[in-house]
């Protein structure tokens, strides 16, 4: 299923953890290589950067990304990579749920979405033991072990923010709460006192795409979670925000490879909800 990885219990015990991990590495190009933008996932993702020149957008923030860079997304927030640039990729992502004492551990950490560790020699170490273990309890030791190491060894001055925040922070903070509604670009102009050029040329430079395909993306996202939640096609098309059904089919389609009814079949049938 395009977008929401398909968890495989690894714990019984500790908060019953489902849990998935990949490591990726290939040549993004960025004219000829799609990408699936703006998305929700109903389970929580943490993402390490390994190699490559790109930014990440996360909730109505976006980070530049160093190597050993770490992203923190929590269940319902939207997030995505941004390419500037053709570039090698090499990372590693990791999905999991579970109630209880994980839970309330990360909840109680209060993890930035934006981390950089400060001992990385450890961070590598602990993700080569988790990708090449194959026994269950002894994998989610070392996942419980990265956890407490990410969480625990990084200082506030090393959250870093793009150059880009500030107005474009202010528009995504302003977006974020109105997507939902008509977002007309001379109105977001106004509002920040720039020229409506320039506002396209915030959201390409560091978005990676216009401030209307932009607003499109997080409506998308925002379906595709209705959905997921047992609404109709037709109360996740307007409550999304869009006014057609049949254009937000479209687009659905396109976005998720297919159509509403059935993405949202498939997830009744695999019991995929949000968490």
């Amino acid at each position: 299923m395009v977008n929401q990885p398909v968890l495989e219990d690894a714990l019984q015990g500790f908060g019953n953890i489902r849990f998935q991990m990949v490591h990726r590495e290939g040549f993004f190009d960025v004219e000829r290589t799609a990408y699936e933008g703006a998305h929700i996932h109903n389970c929580y993702e943490i993402y390490i950067n390994v190699s490559g020149e790109l930014s990440f957008l996360q909730g109505h923030t976006i980070y530049d990304i160093r190597p050993g860079d770490v992203i923190f997304s929590r269940p319902g927030e939207v997030h995505y990579c941004i390419y500037h640039r053709s570039t090698q990729h090499h990372h590693y992502c990791m999905w999991f749920d579970g109630e209880g004492p994980l839970k309330e551990y990360i909840e109680g950490k209060r993890l930035p979405a934006h981390i950089r560790p400060e001992d990385l020699s450890q961070m590598w170490s602990l993700l080569a033991k988790m990708e090449k273990c194959t026994e269950q309890c002894l994998r989610m030791a070392y996942f419980i072990e990265f956890l407490a190491a990410i969480s625990g060894e990084y200082s506030e001055s090393s959250i870093g923010l793009t150059p880009a925040d500030g107005k474009l922070g202010e528009m995504l903070a302003y977006i974020d709460g109105c997507f939902l509604e008509e977002v007309r670009i001379s109105e977001i102009a106004t509002r920040f006192y720039i020229s409506e050029s320039s506002v396209n040329r915030l959201f390409r430079r560091y978005v990676g795409m216009s401030l209307y395909r932009f607003v499109e993306a997080k409506r998308l996202a925002h379906a595709e979670r209705l959905l997921r939640s047992g609404y109709s096609v037709t109360e996740a098309c307007f409550q999304s925000g869009f006014t057609d059904c049949s254009r937000f089919i479209q687009k659905f389609k396109q976005k998720f490879g297919t159509t509403p009814h059935k993405y949202k079949k498939s997830c009744l049938e695999n019991k995929i909800n949000v968490v």
